[in-house]
């Protein structure tokens, strides 16, 4: 003998009365998602176009940097990218480096905090040169986080895309002595030159502590950041 059905129950809770609406079938009802306007549409498709053009940019600088990056705990440093070159895509119509300025490569443990005497860079134009400045200050120009470091180094990073059709960006770097921690100098300076003005171009400063002669290990004793970019990728 078949039950009969009982057309009084009460639905469900909505999941979310903006977005879904009750509807009625032979097996009974259910909540149905509403379609999608033509705005939503619209502003999905942008934003799916946008992805399209900003994925492949960070991707390579990711690829291009893969060496220097390794040690690194970066989190999701993709969508640290993305998000900053979908601002500059919003706001200017055009990807531009400039907006990744200050982006830290690791998500818990910041150049800014582990460099206590802070640092700056130079882009002189007409000899087409980068100069980084670190200003050492004894016993506190980097954070000793533990008493087995003994000193410090810094690297320079350069990527640039030159003028010209088919032309594929390029790394450049270099990088300092091993500064001991109590050192008396006054100032740590990393310049880089290229050849020709760049179409745009991306500088990034990273920091290592050593113990002894090695590599401290863990990535808390390292930092890495973009310092600034010009330029308009497209």
């Amino acid at each position: 003998m078949h039950r009969k059905k009982n057309n009084n129950r009460k639905p469900p809770p909505c999941p979310d009365p903006d977005r879904y609406h009750w509807v009625e079938s032979e097996d009974g009802g259910y909540w149905r998602k509403n379609k999608a306007s033509k705005a939503v549409n619209a502003s999905f498709k942008k934003k799916t176009k946008e992805i399209s053009e900003i994925s492949p940019f960070g991707a390579r600088l990711r690829r291009l940097l893969a060496d220097f990056t390794v040690d690194l705990r970066m989190g999701r440093l993709g969508n640290r990218f993305n998000k900053a070159l979908f601002t500059s895509l919003r706001e200017t119509g055009k990807i531009m480096p400039q907006y990744l300025k200050g982006i830290e490569f690791q998500k818990d443990h910041f150049l800014s905090r582990l460099v206590h005497s802070g640092y700056f860079a130079r882009h002189d134009k007409a000899h087409k040169t980068f100069t980084v400045t670190i200003p050492l200050v004894k016993n506190n120009t980097i954070k000793k986080i533990s008493s087995l470091l003994t000193g410090y180094q810094f690297t320079a990073i350069l990527i640039y895309q030159p003028r010209g059709a088919g032309s594929e960006p390029e790394l450049i770097s270099t990088g300092s002595s091993v500064y001991p921690f109590a050192t008396n100098e006054v100032n740590c300076t990393l310049t880089l030159q290229i050849p020709s003005k760049p179409q745009w171009w991306i500088l990034i400063l990273r920091a290592d502590t050593y113990e002894g002669k090695i590599l401290a290990l863990h990535h808390r004793h390292r930092g890495m950041a973009i310092l600034d970019g010009s330029g308009n990728v497209r």
